[in-house]
């Protein structure tokens, strides 16, 4: 499984905290937590993986569960998975607004992700979503995400 919680200077140990108590025991995790603070939850963690290996990790992961953010989003897609996208929130002081629950929820309803928010999050989310792949066809138009008029 790979986390990863984005490199903005606002952490996201909520997020954290509930994956703690919902992963499976012996799961494989790679953590990419950014600046939040993971001390005392007894995980090893990175706070910034180089582009490249974000990537490969993300390609070899059998689950990727990131933040609402649209560049990881994008990166796990690419990847073929199908993410669990966890948005941020500003009330909790993890963004300056609440852009990322726009992005999981449009990406859910298109079927392209599982969007929760932190409470709602379970571990049969994390079982559904790792089963489903995103596959790239050829000769498609690109994925084109608008607002609604």
């Amino acid at each position: 499984m790979f986390v990863t919680l984005g490199t903005i200077t606002y952490g996201f140990r909520r997020l954290v905290e509930r994956l703690l108590e919902i992963l499976p025991p012996g799961c494989e995790v790679i953590w990419q937590v950014g600046s939040t603070d993971v001390s005392g939850l007894g995980i090893e963690s990175q706070k910034n993986i180089p582009s490249d290996a974000h990537r490969e990790e993300m390609r070899r992961a059998d689950l990727v569960i990131a933040h609402g953010g649209i560049g990881s989003a994008l990166a796990a897609l690419e990847a073929g998975k199908c993410p669990v996208l966890v948005p941020r929130e500003s009330r909790h002081g993890e963004h300056v607004d609440d852009h990322q629950r726009q992005i999981a929820a449009r990406l859910d309803g298109l079927g392209l992700a599982t969007g929760r928010s932190v409470p709602r999050l379970t571990a049969e989310d994390l079982e559904l979503a790792a089963r489903q792949v995103v596959m790239q066809r050829d000769g498609l138009p690109p994925l084109r995400i608008a607002a609604a008029a």
